[in-house]
């Protein structure tokens, strides 16, 4: 299944590679992917399952 993402807004330097970081926008912290969750966009791709990155990390949403 497709996913979108946008560009990162930083990087963590770590053992023998990188990991690209994005700011929440509430918080306004660096956060790894895993931080935020999906939504499915079907206003953008009408016939494709493409999902996209949520805006707010998932511990924003849950306090927000």
């Amino acid at each position: 299944m497709p996913v979108v993402l946008p560009e990162p807004d930083g990087i963590r330097e770590d053992h023998g590679g990188s990991t690209p970081l994005w700011r929440c926008p509430h918080c306004k912290e660096l956060k790894t992917i895993e931080e935020f969750g999906w939504r499915y966009r079907r206003d953008i791709y009408p016939d494709e399952n493409v999902w996209h990155k949520q805006s707010w990390c998932t511990e924003c949403r849950a306090h927000g």
